[in-house]
């Protein structure tokens, strides 16, 4: 009974090559004790499982075999450490010049070393008006009716950049304010015509303005101007006194 089931245990544990004594002792004297017990065949499972663990190119996914991509984890490069470190002595910089001096940063890709650069040589070509660029702020004919219905313009009024501009319709004015035709079609139901005085309007606003009755006058102030209009208090100077 014993050598019937004793002889695949025997072929298992010869496949799996023991070299060590437990082993030997389990193949040739503790086998046949141990045929009518789970021992061996939980011990034979173990072992077959790390030899086929072993020889795989695969390995299960555990806490224990999770690994950074390739190039993921860069080994950090510790120099003047000595020469027999690798990177002592002038730490891989080697002698002199610009690449080995502090705090010399990056140079642009046009860079030549030192020449007149490229976009320095080739003549100019074309004009570009952005610099001197005047933009607006931009308020919607809605926004208009919006703050005269909470009482903060008064539509019998011309309304000006600085009613504009104390009522909250815009925050800052540099150059000036533009009219926007959003809203326009609320100026049907408004009754009241209304005139303003700015530096610039879109012909929807305009038309919808004129339909209404009103007018639209564009006017031109610089920007010390426009500052002196809104902030009158930064230019006041003070009157010298008298002296007695």
């Amino acid at each position: 009974f014993a050598q019937k089931f004793v002889q695949p245990s025997c072929m298992m544990l010869n496949s799996i090559r023991f070299s060590s004594t437990l082993g030997r002792m389990m193949y040739y004297s503790q086998a046949r004790a141990y045929s009518n017990t789970n021992v061996l065949y939980s011990f034979i499972q173990t072992r077959l499982r790390k030899e086929a663990f072993k020889n795989s190119i695969y390995r299960p996914l555990a806490a224990n075999t999770i690994n950074s991509n390739d190039g993921a984890r860069k080994k950090r490069k510790i120099v003047g450490r000595g020469k027999a470190s690798g990177h002592g002595k002038n730490c891989g910089k080697g002698h002199k010049g610009q690449n080995s001096r502090a705090g010399t940063g990056h140079t642009s890709a046009a860079f030549i070393g030192g020449q007149n650069p490229l976009n320095k040589r080739l003549p100019k070509v074309g004009f570009n008006r952005n610099a001197h660029k005047e933009p607006l702020e931009r308020v919607n004919i809605r926004d208009i009716l919006y703050y005269i219905r909470k009482g903060k313009l008064d539509p019998t009024k011309t309304i000006t950049i600085k009613d504009l501009f104390e009522c909250g319709a815009v925050s800052k004015i540099k150059y000036g304010i533009k009219i926007l035709g959003r809203g326009a079609e609320q100026l049907d139901s408004f009754e009241q015509p209304l005139h303003f005085e700015v530096q610039d309007a879109s012909m929807s606003a305009i038309e919808a303005i004129q339909r209404n009755g009103g007018s639209v006058t564009s006017v031109y102030y610089t920007p010390t101007i426009i500052r002196r209009l809104l902030c009158p208090y930064k230019f006041k100077i003070p009157e010298a006194k008298i002296p007695m």
